[in-house]
């Protein structure tokens, strides 16, 4: 069976355009919105927004089980991954209004998402999910939770996922 082991990354935030930073997240570069603060500790990585969103990312490298040098289809066993779980972690959430979607990126990596709406009609919220599954044997799942309308929140987020870079790439 294949073994996908999270990776311990370091965090660090570049100070990109007025409107966005650049996340660093060791082997994967990301342009998001300005004011994230990282909450320190390990994986996942904890960011929140000055509007109080949370963000939880989890990097993950695809390895040999046992040391072995088995050559392992991980884009096929992290798209799996993202095809069983984002649905069911979606709707364990509330009303999925955006249903798992697939984007191929222009960096070869593919990206899953959901988008659920929770709360009330006066207090809405909203849950993310995105799974960015690279061409190498690498993934990241982002979840973003916070207060407002979920397509809204999903449109605003999405954008930001085509500057995705994964770097050395092999």
């Amino acid at each position: 069976m294949k073994s996908i082991l999270a990776s311990t990354l370091a965090l660090a935030l570049v100070i990109g355009s007025a409107q966005s930073e650049e996340l660093d997240l060791g082997g994967l570069r990301i342009d998001w919105p300005d004011g994230y603060k990282d909450q320190g500790g390990d994986e996942p990585i904890h960011l929140v927004g000055p509007d109080g969103t949370g963000v939880l990312i989890s990097v993950w490298k695809a390895t040999p089980k046992d040391g072995s040098n088995e050559v392992l289809d991980t884009k096929s066993a992290f798209s799996g991954v993202a095809e069983s779980r984002l649905p069911q972690s979606a709707a364990a959430q509330g009303k999925v209004v955006i249903p798992l979607q697939l984007k191929s990126l222009p960096n070869g990596s593919v990206l899953y998402s959901t988008a659920t709406q929770a709360g009330s009609r006066r207090a809405p919220e909203f849950y993310l999910q995105y799974m960015l599954v690279a061409p190498s044997a690498r993934a990241a799942l982002f979840t973003i939770e916070g207060r407002g309308e979920a397509t809204v929140q999903h449109a605003r987020f999405l954008e930001h996922f085509d500057s995705a870079a994964w770097l050395d790439v092999r």
